[in-house]
């Protein structure tokens, strides 16, 4: 049987012509001008554009209000040309220091977006937040209603602020046996030991029974009744180290 071979696509890192004519539609904020910009290019020129764009322009942009203010105007356009670059965008300005999750969970953001680009939104944002508030405020602006929908975007991302809205979660609807079952085996298949931890938390504190694998997390009484304390003394126990 033939098999294709996918190749690999080399985009073009340095084209000063092209950075220039983007800096300026940077500078001048104007959402329709990007997508008539970049609709005028040839492949090669829209994959570099979009390199330039997330790599080097968006996260120069001095004022965290001018990057939001920019990125509500063009991505709402044309979601599947610009979000995936806008949010590395972020990403890259939020490690530095330079955006914040209340500017890209504004009143309006979730409006602007449909419901796939919302999930892709929190795919992106929720592996890399620092704390559980953040987290919480990412849900309130992207995640919805669907308790099981928010359940699993919380496992995907993976982290133990993400972990610690899920008990929070889980805490509200521990009457749901079947429902706290399906969590704990999200949590295992992802195999990392963090996950496992979680799994073992949920297992003892709401007593899901037959669960399969084991666990090397061995909770004590006092420890359960520690973990709806506080955010911090919750992380202590599913790290280890409470």
């Amino acid at each position: 049987m033939a098999h294709k071979v996918r190749q690999m696509v080399n985009v073009r890192k340095y084209n000063p012509v092209l950075k220039n004519r983007l800096q300026v539609l940077v500078e001048t904020s104007r959402g329709p001008d990007f997508v008539d910009f970049f609709t005028a290019l040839t492949n090669a020129e829209r994959r570099t554009a979009g390199y330039l764009l997330g790599a080097e322009l968006l996260p120069a942009i001095p004022l965290a209000a001018d990057f939001f203010r920019l990125f509500f105007s063009v991505v709402p356009l044309a979601p599947k040309a610009f979000l995936g670059t806008f949010l590395k965008a972020w990403h890259q300005r939020y490690e530095a220091g330079c955006a914040d999750v209340d500017g890209l969970c504004g009143a309006d953001a979730a409006d602007c977006l449909t419901v796939i680009d919302r999930r892709k939104v929190l795919a992106a944002i929720l592996p890399v937040l620092r704390t559980a508030g953040e987290v919480a405020k990412a849900l309130d602006a992207f995640g919805g209603e669907n308790t099981e929908h928010v359940a699993r975007c919380l496992v995907d991302g993976g982290s133990a602020s993400c972990y610690y809205e899920l008990f929070r979660l889980l805490r509200r609807v521990d009457d749901n046996r079947d429902f706290l079952r399906r969590c704990c085996l999200l949590l295992m298949r992802r195999g990392d030991s963090l996950s496992f931890n979680m799994a073992c938390v949920i297992r003892q504190y709401f007593d899901v029974p037959e669960l399969p694998g084991t666990f090397s997390l061995r909770l004590k009484p006092y420890q359960l009744g520690r973990m709806d304390l506080s955010e911090e003394a919750f992380l202590k126990i599913l790290q280890g180290q409470g």
